[in-house]
């Protein structure tokens, strides 16, 4: 399909974070998404119900590859999606303002590339966020002007599918799922008597389990109160599955329905993609946060297929990073596990291992 020209309305973001430094640092996020398409013999515009994927990925890639040309001269970091596009850059308070100006000098650069190019940004669906550690104290942030527009902070946005707030509580995050999980288990616990239960269960799948395994590794460090939410969700599905009281206990219906508890199942999934990163499986942009151990002598660990854990100042936001928790939960691993050569097979070994079980007994008092 071809056309003339386009309209397509766009949001940038951009994000902050918090660090050990010179002085207090963070971080700040921008966003929103439709297409429009303007026809040269006519003076307004036709909505489309598709949106972007109108344009397909042989036709989106080369109407934003420059665009990360334009971000990149302003010294800003920036992640491209299919429909998101994102800032990052760092606030130091030091040198606050500078900082900020130079995003707003970006971001109107990338309006002009846009303009130039026969698209516009939607600045209206633009969002900004600025993440910053709830431990100390930040003056707050300013209004970001966007072309003829005041883009005011978010104390939340949504991220890919994720709320994130402004101090990555993931409380928002934990409450939505909750929320949507519920309702779901209503509406399948009225139909429960009328289907089987492997009908039921793919139900669950489906509405449930699908909602607590969606970017749950960004909930890996959360107080046990937010896995108390997520585990209460998890038990309600399973009893609701096998038929079983509101005062069984559900450590055996777990293990009969072979599911892990929330919180176990948060790690399954970094060291899967742990397991992804060391051979090769992922982006490299994720390859970049995990490095090899390597002994600065001649010793056994050099061939134990390890990973260098960096060393974390913050327990709340340091070893929650990807960086940090993925080398840490590797090398727990047998040395059998981290050795395999296809995901199939290491989804088989960790399975069948006595990692599981580990995790069962430690849990117990949690389910």
């Amino acid at each position: 399909m071809t056309f003339s020209s386009a309209d397509l309305q766009h949001s940038l973001a951009s994000q902050g974070r918090c660090s050990a430094g010179s002085g207090p640092t963070s971080m700040v996020v921008c966003r929103g998404f439709s297409l429009n398409i303007l026809s040269p013999s006519l003076s307004h515009s036709h909505q489309l119900s598709h949106r972007v994927r109108f344009l397909g990925p042989l036709l989106f890639v080369p109407y934003f590859g420059p665009l990360q040309d334009v971000i990149k001269a302003h010294g800003l970091d920036c992640m491209t999606y299919a429909d998101d596009s994102q800032l990052y850059i760092i606030l130091n308070s030091a040198v606050r303002q500078p900082t900020i100006l130079i995003l707003e000098l970006c971001m109107n650069d990338i309006q002009a590339f846009f303009l130039s190019n026969k698209l516009v940004c939607n600045q209206s669906k633009t969002e900004v966020l600025h993440l910053t550690s709830r431990f100390t104290r930040h003056p707050p942030l300013s209004n970001i002007t966007f072309g003829q527009n005041i883009i005011p902070c978010v104390s939340k946005a949504r991220n890919l599918g994720s709320i994130m707030d402004r101090h990555l509580t993931m409380t928002s995050q934990v409450n939505n799922i909750c929320r949507h999980s519920s309702l779901a288990l209503r509406n399948i616990g009225r139909d429960r008597k009328y289907i089987n239960q492997n009908s039921t269960e793919r139900l669950v799948h489906a509405f449930i389990t699908s909602k607590l395994d969606f970017c749950n590794s960004l909930l890996y460090g959360l107080p046990s109160t937010e896995f108390q939410k997520l585990q209460r969700i998890q038990n309600t599905a399973a009893r609701l599955i096998v038929k079983a009281k509101r005062t069984d206990h559900t450590s055996p219906i777990l293990q009969q329905l072979h599911w892990l508890p929330v919180s176990e199942r948060i790690s399954f999934k970094i060291l899967l993609l742990t397991y992804k990163t060391v051979n090769g499986y992922i982006p490299s942009y994720i390859e970049d946060l995990v490095n090899h151990y390597v002994p600065s002598q001649s010793l056994r660990s050099a061939s134990q297929g390890l990973l260098t854990v960096p060393r974390s100042t913050t327990s709340t936001y340091g070893d929650r990073a990807f960086s940090i928790t993925a080398p840490r939960l590797w090398n727990t691993l047998p040395l059998m596990i981290r050795n395999v050569q296809s995901v199939s097979c290491y989804n088989r070994r960790i399975n069948s291992s006595d990692i599981i079980m580990e995790q069962w007994s430690t849990h117990k008092n949690l389910i």
